[in-house]
């Protein structure tokens, strides 16, 4: 495996941007049969790109398997296209993908990229690929703050930049940031351009209250949404164990 610390500069943030990105590496003698899959792998809030290498066997786990883990500092941005004028989003969905794939041996197939990531990036997992469905053909939630009005109230990192990242709380229903809203358009797209998602959470993390009324308005969207949880809490235990059950999801079979 390869393991590349990467600064580019960024367009769509107007800033240099840290990723890590975890290769497969073959022999010269026997190099790939096809281009590598993509899975764009977020941080949580208060977290950098390189919390995924410390905190979980990621790299460990995604050995011989024909992928690239992509995995971008998003500081503590929920990955939208702020109201700040730094557009996360767009930088998540296209301008990251369009390099990634200029610079690496990487598919430029929506059906072989993937987008999933933990709480904070589990919202923005599902919110890029919501905002995009063109660009993503499975998006990932692990305990996903999938309630992005809740950062308005929360004692964290985030509550104090609710306003200069999503706007006026009042504004946040129905807009570009509600994942509900988002839902209701996408249900409207035929089914062959919407992408599969999965949502993990921990029976004892805070969140799943939220992860259960969004998985049933998802499902009474008629949006093909897998929710599964299991003993665990808001914690990298349970993320690191998440994890191996999304590479199982993904059903990459080929082997390097």
């Amino acid at each position: 495996m390869a393991l590349l610390h990467i600064q580019m500069e960024s367009r769509a943030l107007h800033m240099p941007v840290p990723l890590d990105v975890i290769l497969p590496q073959t022999a010269p003698s026997c190099p790939l049969q096809r281009p590598l899959k993509a899975l764009y792998l977020l941080h949580g809030s208060s977290e950098n790109q390189s919390a995924w290498l410390l905190k979980s066997n990621i790299y460990r786990y995604v050995q011989d398997l024909p992928l690239a883990v992509i995995l971008p500092a998003g500081n503590n941005s929920m990955y939208v296209n702020t109201c700040a004028g730094q557009d996360y989003t767009d930088f998540l969905s296209w301008e990251l993908p369009t390099v990634c794939e200029d610079w690496f041996p990487i598919s430029r197939d929506r059906e072989d990229r993937y987008i999933c990531g933990s709480s904070m990036g589990g919202y923005g997992a599902f919110h890029a690929a919501m905002t995009y469905p063109e660009q993503f053909s499975r998006a990932i939630s692990l305990s996903g703050a999938v309630d992005a009005s809740s950062i308005y109230h929360d004692d964290d990192d985030l509550s104090g930049q609710a306003v200069n990242l999503l706007g006026p709380e009042g504004e946040l229903p129905g807009g570009p940031n509600d994942l509900m809203a988002l839902a209701d358009k996408l249900a409207d797209r035929p089914l062959e351009e919407i992408p599969r998602f999965l949502s993990l959470c921990g029976n004892q993390d805070y969140l799943l209250e939220d992860n259960l009324i969004f998985n049933e308005y998802m499902e009474r969207c008629g949006l093909p949404l897998e929710f599964e949880t299991w003993d665990g809490s808001h914690s990298w235990d349970f993320w690191d164990e998440a994890i191996c059950r999304v590479l199982e999801w993904l059903d990459i079979r080929d082997r390097i």
